[in-house]
């Protein structure tokens, strides 16, 4: 009896144990099919305005990889308030060092929080090794809204503030995956093994 009350201790609470690392990473935008358009941007931050409609965990940043085959330079990737302040960033490095996936290479960073609001991803482009994808056609997590495309010429990796009026697409050099801030509550059915190992364990104390 005690073996088979521990075994279901073990399996019920694992998954509370668990519930961070169980979620998974969902990328913020991504192309229905493969971008068509992509532009040199040289000594320039091109980058994207978003909303979040609630809040979230940004635990990776990417670079679009238009052919697949590695970056040509390393890229400096950031997140940034709109009023300038720089919030979190990293550096994607060139070749294929970084993970390839879905068109973008990732690096993972240390899980930062973005309460429910506006923000700017951006990725610096120093010379015209790499090409950013330029299409209007693009999806986005549910929770995340394209706002508006924005880039920077000679200033370095710094917030993009210029928009690009007659083009209704995005500039998209930079993306990030993020997780819900959420943790799920646990399920009726974990709260039910809960409550019969607490009759087990008092039936067997009588029993004793």
């Amino acid at each position: 009896m005690k073996k088979l009350i521990t075994v279901l201790c073990v399996t019920l609470l694992l998954p509370l144990l668990t519930a961070h690392q169980a979620l998974a990473s969902t990328m913020a935008l991504g192309f229905p099919d493969e971008p068509t358009d992509a532009w040199i941007w040289p000594g320039a931050t091109i980058g994207w305005e978003f909303s979040t409609s609630t809040d979230i965990q940004v635990n990776s940043l990417g670079v679009w990889d238009e052919f697949g085959d590695g970056l040509g330079e390393e890229h400096a990737v950031g997140i940034w308030g709109l009023d300038g302040t720089l919030l979190t960033s990293a550096i994607v490095g060139s070749g294929t060092s970084a993970t390839l996936d879905s068109s973008f290479r990732w690096v993972d960073i240390p899980s930062f929080s973005l309460d429910a609001g506006s923000y700017v991803v951006g990725a610096y482009f120093s010379d015209n090794s790499d090409r950013g994808a330029a299409r209007s056609s693009y999806t986005t997590a549910s929770e995340i809204t394209f706002n508006q495309n924005l880039f920077l010429y000679n200033n370095g990796f710094t917030l993009p503030t210029e928009h690009w009026n007659n083009f209704d697409g995005g500039n998209f050099g930079a993306n990030f995956k993020f997780t819900s801030a959420t943790v799920p509550e646990p399920s009726a059915l974990l709260l039910f093994g809960l409550g019969f190992i607490g009759l087990a364990l008092r039936k067997s104390k009588n029993n004793a």
